[in-house]
């Protein structure tokens, strides 16, 4: 029972787009019997020669024309701006690749040498460690 209310809910939905398609239509029709018989002229004919079913039909196509480009537009639009930000993001990335790559070379011997210099101490340190190794406790024993 709960199924069949949702499904009655979306018709809903798709019957405000129907009425409001057909109000748009019928706003067009008007509008171009009221204000197109001198600037509408399809084939050498003005508006007062057309069938009334060809005025219907190219307001409809009209209609399904404007929805097709706003929406068209609309993808187009979102995915430029997605485009934008991805290439914003990419070049943000470009410029830190660049700032690392820099801060690499100009500090690179530095760091270098100061491993260099830790590894020499931890050698001493690790070999005077070795001379105070106790082997009978199996630990240094402060000396003893």
């Amino acid at each position: 029972m709960l199924e069949k209310h949702q499904q009655r809910g979306n018709s809903s939905s798709a019957m405000l787009m129907i009425v409001l398609f057909v109000a748009v239509i019928a706003a067009g029709v008007w509008a171009v019997y009221t204000y197109g018989e001198g600037h509408v002229i399809i084939d050498g004919r003005t508006v007062s020669e057309l069938e009334p079913w060809e005025i219907i039909g190219g307001v409809i196509a009209g209609v399904i024309a404007l929805i097709v480009g706003l929406t068209v537009g609309l993808i187009g639009l979102i995915i430029g701006l997605v485009a934008m930000v991805i290439s914003i993001v990419l070049g943000l990335i470009g410029v830190m690749a660049g700032l690392f790559i820099t801060i690499g070379t100009l500090l690179g011997p530095f760091l270098l040498l100061a491993a260099i210099i830790l590894l020499m101490r931890r050698n001493k340190q690790a070999a005077g460690a070795e001379a105070a190794w106790c082997p009978e406790h199996g630990a240094d024993c402060n000396g003893h």
